[in-house]
């Protein structure tokens, strides 16, 4: 009968630690699992932000918002990049260049010099 109970008391003890042992793996696993998790929705939304589809949406609006300000860019396009040449007033270019620096542009190349007493000429370069 001792027997038994030490037989029965060692198979308790070794079920215990295969049990704690069994937790503590699955919550590591958990762990890992929630990590990669929140790693791939950061990656998803940065594809998303820097798609091709995002490129072109906010070329898009960076060109409409132009328009609302009545300026009309010349472009030029070679091969995938977009350049833009435009000239803006002092009054506006705090606005328009805050908008387009704070896009969603992939820009190449962007230069800025004063080329009047009250105007800038801006030339932006983007890929498309």
């Amino acid at each position: 009968m001792r027997r038994y109970a030490i037989l029965f008391g060692g198979l308790l003890l070794l079920w215990g630690a295969s049990a704690l042992y069994l937790e503590k793996k699955s919550e590591r696993a958990e762990r890992e699992y929630l990590a990669k998790a929140e790693l791939t929705g950061r990656y998803e939304a940065l594809r998303s932000l820097w798609s091709p589809k995002a490129r072109r949406e906010a070329r898009a609006q960076v060109e409409k918002m132009l328009g609302i300000y009545g300026i009309t860019p010349k472009t030029q396009k070679r091969g995938n990049l977009k350049s833009y040449l435009f000239t803006v007033d002092a009054k506006r270019v705090d606005t328009i260049l805050g908008k387009i620096l704070g896009s969603n542009l992939t820009i190449t190349s962007f230069t800025a010099r004063k080329s009047g007493d009250d105007t800038l000429e801006v030339r932006l370069e983007i890929e498309l």
